[in-house]
């Protein structure tokens, strides 16, 4: 099945994917990273998939929810060795159609969340290329943690110009 057509059907390329303990942290295992990997990197032109997973798997054990996605998002920054620009462009891979439905959106695009988490840790680098992700990500998921550090940002540049 195509990404499309899973996404049609109200899955997407994570839904084989169990989480024994009911945790959200639990939904961020290395098998979690493996697909994501696969899905934003399948030729492995951009980094290697395989040492970014075992850094990972090194580390997420003993972590909690947020926690495991800064990892991610350090990893994922440290291991796509490009400009942050290029980096949201690979990320973005993972975007899809919106999300069709009244209700669901934010438990079927759980797997965006280092999307978002990655944004929201170095997205002042780039203020327009964040604004124009999390405003797709906002199609499939939330922004409303992605979107915090910047509008903080935009707050200290309008103070300071006044």
């Amino acid at each position: 099945m195509t990404k499309q057509e899973l996404e049609r059907d109200g899955e997407s390329p994570f839904s084989h994917l169990k989480n024994p303990t009911g945790k959200h942290k639990d939904w961020y295992t290395k098998e979690f990273l493996t697909v994501f990997c696969q899905q934003i990197n399948p030729k492995e032109e951009y980094f290697s998939s395989k040492a970014l997973i075992s850094d990972y798997g090194k580390r997420f054990k003993s972590l909690e929810l947020k926690d495991r996605l800064n990892l991610m998002a350090e990893l994922l920054r440290q291991h796509i060795d490009r400009p942050y620009r290029k980096q949201l462009d690979i990320l973005s891979r993972l975007f899809g159609d919106p999300w069709p439905h009244e209700t669901g959106m934010f438990t079927y695009g759980f797997y965006l969340y280092p999307i978002s988490q990655f944004i929201e840790r170095f997205g002042t680098e780039d203020m327009d290329a964040s604004i124009g992700a999390i405003e797709t990500l906002t199609m499939q998921f939330t922004g409303e943690w992605a979107i915090r550090p910047l509008a903080n940002q935009i707050a200290k540049t309008s103070a300071g110009s006044m």
